[in-house]
């Protein structure tokens, strides 16, 4: 009994770890280790207030994902580019307006990314075996499991990062999905590439083997002096991409493009946005407002002096659980970097 009340502590502590990062840190990508069975008993509370993060059973490794203005902005809109691109093939009559007519844009929600479970595999079950991952943006045909196109945006010294993600995503959905496409902008620099993974089946004798082929390897749209380069690159997307190849898309060529200089012109008016927001010349707000935290209606809510205490005593003691459990993890990741 002590030992399961001891277990529920902990897995409380960890959750309020976990969601304190989320609030205070300003890293794009934090680690942590945590075991499957850990992992089981909070991935339901996880899914309330964590925004984005990815978990692989396998590594044991949970990654909260932070989203900055700048993110956010890039993400838009490459997102708006094809959204106006599918609009206009859907407009199409016959087969290829149709089948465009049922793309959409899913955000940023989960992927389970589930190997060869069964489709009937319960969720629990599931969870104990599945990669997730929270993709910046993802299209994904109306009828299919997995999005066809996922798109990332990461800094550049995320770029090992934004590679592992997309092999899991399209060798874990057994090349259901079939394009991802990474944007990584400057990290402290200007310099800004594109890169684009791609299914690829081979067949050798009586079976199909998948690969992931890097069709655009780091290519950069804005170099390290903050000059424009490559902008007649673009990347090329067949409307047959956006979804799984058990759903079969009409023979008439349906090209998408992303052109690099709309890469550009995004990053940049993304880059502005976030300078409005988070830079040294913030952009224009009301300020000359005082807020008023307290109401008649908040008196029911306000603590009295003894149960003040009492409160400040619990928290003090909870905060000190957390830099315990804070600790541990820390040197959990160094034992795990020294192996």
């Amino acid at each position: 009994m002590a030992s399961d009340t001891s277990r529920l502590q902990a897995h409380d502590d960890l959750v309020r770890l976990l969601e304190d990062t989320q609030n205070t840190t300003l890293e794009e990508i934090t680690d942590f280790k945590i075991d499957q069975e850990t992992y089981l008993a909070i991935a339901d509370r996880l899914d309330c207030f964590l925004r984005q993060y990815d978990y692989d059973p396998g590594r044991e490794a949970l990654t909260i994902r932070m989203a900055t203005p700048l993110h956010e902005g890039v993400k838009v809109g490459i997102v708006e580019c094809l959204n106006e691109q599918l609009k206009s093939l859907a407009s199409r009559p016959g087969k290829t307006g149709e089948y465009a007519s049922r793309i959409r844009h899913g955000g940023s929600s989960r992927i389970l990314l589930c190997g060869s479970l069964p489709q009937n595999t319960r969720l629990g079950t599931m969870l104990s075996s599945v990669v997730r991952h929270p993709p910046d943006a993802q299209f994904h045909h109306r009828d299919a499991r997995y999005p066809g196109v996922v798109i990332e945006v990461s800094y550049s010294q995320n770029g090992k990062y934004l590679k592992r993600l997309a092999k899991d995503y399209i060798l874990r959905s057994k090349g259901n999905v079939k394009v991802v496409i990474g944007v990584d902008v400057g990290y402290r620099h200007p310099e800004a590439t594109v890169s684009c993974w791609r299914a690829q089946l081979k067949r050798v004798g009586n079976s199909r083997i998948l690969k992931v082929h890097e069709e655009i390897v780091k290519k950069p749209f804005r170099s390290s002096k903050g000059v424009a380069v490559n902008q007649r690159g673009r990347i090329v997307l067949k409307l047959s991409d956006f979804s799984t190849d058990a759903i079969p898309c009409d023979d008439e060529p349906a090209i998408l493009e992303i052109p690099f200089r709309q890469l550009l012109k995004v990053l940049k008016m993304a880059e502005a946005m976030q300078q409005k927001q988070e830079g040294p010349n913030l952009g224009i707000a009301v300020t000359d407002v005082e807020a008023c935290w307290s109401s008649s209606s908040d008196s029911e809510d306000e603590l009295s002096p003894d149960d003040e205490d009492k409160f400040l005593k619990l928290e003090a003691h909870a905060e000190k659980k957390v830099d315990k459990l804070d600790e541990d993890f820390e040197l959990n990741e160094e034992a795990a970097d020294s192996e």
